[in-house]
């Protein structure tokens, strides 16, 4: 009979990734969520900046995108910071 080396078995990334998620405490997943969000947010007002009317300066925002930022639970500078995307598109 042969001699076979002993090779532990290898985790799945995936049962690492989990084992991992499960062991950050809940302040801190809450704040990288809504970190998450706020990304989010601005990656649509970039997204809509381009078709947006302009006049006088001034960009008019969809009322359905403020009223979706406006139920989302952000701090007033990750709001600021959203909206200073249609700032930047005059």
């Amino acid at each position: 009979m042969r001699n076979k080396g002993f090779h532990p078995h290898e985790t799945h990334k995936d049962v690492k990734r989990s084992r991992y998620l499960q062991s950050i405490d809940r302040e801190t997943t809450l704040h990288f969520a809504s970190v998450a969000r706020t990304e989010l947010f601005k990656a649509e007002a970039r997204s809509l900046l381009p078709q947006l009317p302009k006049e006088e300066g001034f960009t008019f925002i969809p009322n359905a995108f403020l009223e979706r930022l406006l139920k989302e639970d952000l701090s007033v500078a990750q709001f600021n910071s959203v909206l200073a995307i249609f700032r930047q598109g005059r």
